[in-house]
């Protein structure tokens, strides 16, 4: 029901709105637990850990419930699973093979039953079950397919923008400011914004096309990460810098990090409700399958950006980040482009 026509890019956009609704809540709950605080004590931890364990618990039962709805509702439809028929012949006929809805079989059909092997062929997912064995045919079946691979490229990105605003930009903060309430601040700022892009995604798609966007929501990062590197000294998030020691294109302050929050807020949210409705009909009716996949090497892209300051300065990683914004964008608006319209 997601994936129909019509649907799909405003229910994804539902989706981000309450995440980022989550988001900007938990921002706004660290920040005034945390205001005038000067060091965090045990209990404080204890506190937010039990609070962050009470409400993944709350989500894990109501996200229960409702699977437990749908399966439910599902299981009272009359559409047979992909059944062969035949046609009898004494109605003058010739014998033949389709597929029907079972509300429609009358006595003069007859069902054939599904031979095992005849249920791994094509491409339709209601012919798979959720198992392991069942996951490989599939995954075997969409590796064939050159936009499977293609729909990868943005998760990079994803997973590089992710952990910059979750440790590399808050690990950055303390050089241009020693302002501990700015970084619960930031993350204030990235969940409005967030929601915010959310909605204003699924209302700007009626007048300007998914590729216009695309391109906007790509524009918004880039001038974040280009902000980024003129505020941030180069050596910002692998050392602990004095306020004004080390040299900077120009002079960071308040402003400049709340509009690269806003702006990532923006910029990201954007683009993940369009990219997460492209791959949403790129898989179909197996999505379990497919954001199966899509989290593990989403996952994957994040744990190397959160590594990557052995490897790399603020600098370059924001340049890195800026060439997987545009291959990205390119992915999306070019690659995917038949699942990227409605």
């Amino acid at each position: 029901d997601n994936s129909e026509v019509g649907k799909s890019h405003r229910n994804m956009g539902y989706f981000w709105s309450g995440l980022s609704a989550g988001v900007m809540a938990g921002g706004l709950g660290n920040y005034f637990y945390f205001v005038g605080v000067t060091s965090i004590s045990t209990t404080n931890r204890q506190i937010v850990y039990a609070l962050c364990a009470g409400v993944t618990v709350l989500a894990s039962l109501l996200a229960g419930f409702g699977i437990s709805e749908i399966k439910g509702r599902d299981s009272h439809k009359t559409t047979a699973d992909v059944t062969y028929v035949k046609i009898d012949e004494s109605n003058g006929e010739d014998d033949s093979v389709m597929k029907v809805d079972e509300s429609s079989i009358g006595d003069d059909v007859v069902i054939m039953p599904k031979e095992d092997g005849d249920k791994k062929e094509g491409m339709d997912g209601d012919e798979l079950n959720n198992s392991f064995s069942d996951f490989i045919v599939w995954f075997k079946m969409m590796a064939r397919r050159p936009v499977f691979w293609l729909h990868f490229v943005p998760l990079i990105y994803t997973g590089f923008i992710c952990a910059y605003f979750y440790k590399m930009f808050p690990t950055a903060i303390p050089s241009i400011s020693n302002q501990r309430k700015l970084i619960p601040l930031t993350t204030v700022v990235i969940g409005g914004s967030n929601l915010v892009g959310s909605a204003t995604s699924n209302i700007i798609s009626r007048w300007i096309t998914p590729t216009a966007c695309i391109v906007l929501s790509g524009l918004l990062i880039l001038v974040a990460m280009i902000l980024s590197i003129l505020i941030f000294p180069k050596e910002a998030f692998s050392q602990i810098l004095e306020i004004g020691a080390a040299e900077t294109f120009i002079k960071g302050g308040i402003v400049h990090l709340m509009v690269i929050s806003a702006l990532i807020g923006l910029g990201d949210s954007m683009f993940a409700v369009i990219y997460d409705t492209a791959i949403g009909r790129l898989f179909d009716k197996k999505t379990s399958f497919g954001y199966s996949i899509n989290t593990l090497v989403y996952h994957l892209m994040y744990g190397i950006g959160m590594f990557s300051p052995t490897l790399f300065d603020i600098h370059s990683y924001c340049y890195i980040t800026m060439v997987t914004v545009v291959a990205s964008c390119l992915a999306l608006a070019v690659g995917l482009k038949q699942y990227v319209r409605e």
